[in-house]
């Protein structure tokens, strides 16, 4: 029997009883102690959702755009059983992360150990396993497709709606956005309903001959300035929320807790962000007060780098980051319209002009209104220092700064 969850960004949420017993299990029940936005809300003290709800909400919203594609295409025989499936993968997609998420792929992961999306896959299936799930094989293996498209099907409709690796616009990203922004505070533009109902499976090829048409999911053309909104929103909240600069003050101190932590061999399925500030870490008491007390190092210089100099700095910047030197952190923060540095989403999106006609199409963006910029993707180098009683020589920062 199917039962319901009341979330207040979707409103009720249904679930189907295979999904039950993957919300019942420990792996996925992790996620209720998993803080979606990390250190975010040391800063914003409002944004304590978790990973717990968000992935009911993004399988809530897989579930909407396979119905609503089933609808506009009957030919494709798109099922009961495919729509659970799909739902599946919205469910687990976050599976994988570790204690305060990014933070602890980029900080605390190694060398080796998988990120969080093919580690989520690895969890799943032993979750199908032990659990004793009733999924074939091959479905298991269409699920984690699913979360972790490969390059062969990334470009087909199926494998572009939970995580859509080629525009970047897919229901994960629909609701964390929305999430976000309902538990900061922050008013966000655009209305995300209509990218999840009125968009159609369409034909796209790029006119190689190695290259047959793929089947992919695309929109109206006038929903051009609605995708626009949607990653706009992303900028602005990597703008001055993830990457605010006192949010990466409280991460430099976490990673040291989590580095720590990761020396003790805790069992990754047992790691959660309560670990953190947990009473029972004695050796861990100082680094933990840093965090209760806001000792944390502080921000004294800045710089956006613009396009001309960009590639010189990413030259240089092939070290990782932050890097520490003597009571000094220099780090590098990548923000933009996707995770990908190399293409504009916006210029991968597929249009369509009528519902009829069976092939999709690109735009450059930026020609569609002077609104759009040409540009995607920014990156800020900053300097902090670890002891913020002693005053830094203003020739160091000059330093910094004339060296950008």
């Amino acid at each position: 029997m199917a039962k319901q969850i009341f979330d207040p960004i979707h409103g009720f949420i249904s679930t189907t009883p295979l999904m039950q017993q993957i919300i019942d299990t420990k792996e996925f029940q992790r996620l209720r102690d998993l803080k979606q936005l990390g250190a975010v809300s040391f800063v914003f003290p409002s944004a304590n959702h978790t990973r717990f709800e968000h992935s009911l909400g993004v399988s809530h919203l897989a579930g909407i755009m396979a119905s609503s594609l089933r609808e506009k295409h009957p030919g494709k025989q798109i099922s009961d059983r495919d729509i659970e499936l799909i739902r599946i993968a919205g469910l687990i997609h976050d599976i994988g992360h570790g204690p305060y998420s990014h933070l602890y792929d980029h900080y605390v992961r190694q060398g080796g150990e998988p990120e969080h999306e093919e580690r989520g896959c690895i969890i799943f299936k032993q979750l199908v396993q032990d659990h004793d799930l009733e999924l074939s094989e091959e479905e298991v293996e269409d699920i984690i497709q699913m979360v972790h498209p490969s390059k062969e099907r990334m470009h087909h409709w199926k494998y572009q709606i939970v995580a859509n690796r080629i525009s970047h616009v897919d229901v994960d990203k629909i609701d964390y956005l929305q999430r976000d922004s309902y538990h900061i505070g922050l008013k966000i533009d655009g209305e995300y309903s209509r990218l999840l109902t009125q968009c159609y499976i369409k034909e796209y090829s790029n006119d190689a001959a190695d290259h047959p048409p793929h089947e992919v999911i695309a929109w109206p053309e006038k929903l051009q300035f609605d995708m626009f909104a949607l990653f706009l929103t992303r900028y602005r909240l990597h703008k001055q929320v993830y990457n605010h600069h006192t949010v990466k003050a409280f991460e430099y101190v976490i990673a040291e807790i989590l580095q720590k932590l990761k020396e003790k061999n805790i069992p990754f399925i047992e790691c959660s962000d309560s670990m953190v500030l947990c009473h029972l870490h004695a050796d861990l008491r100082g680094v933990q007060d840093k965090l209760k007390q806001r000792k944390l190092p502080k921000l004294i210089a800045e710089k956006i780098i613009q396009s001309d100099t960009r590639e010189r700095i990413l030259q240089v910047s092939a070290d990782t980051y932050p890097r520490y030197v003597l009571d000094l952190i220099i780090d590098k923060v990548e923000i933009g319209f996707a995770s990908s540095k190399h293409s504009n989403p916006l210029d991968q999106i597929y249009y369509f002009k009528d519902i009829h006609d069976p092939q999709s199409f690109r735009l450059k963006a930026s020609t569609t209104s002077f609104c759009i910029p040409d540009k995607h993707y920014e990156t800020i180098l900053r300097l902090y220092t670890t002891e913020p009683h002693i005053t830094v020589d203003q020739e160091v920062i000059n330093n910094f700064l004339h060296k950008l």
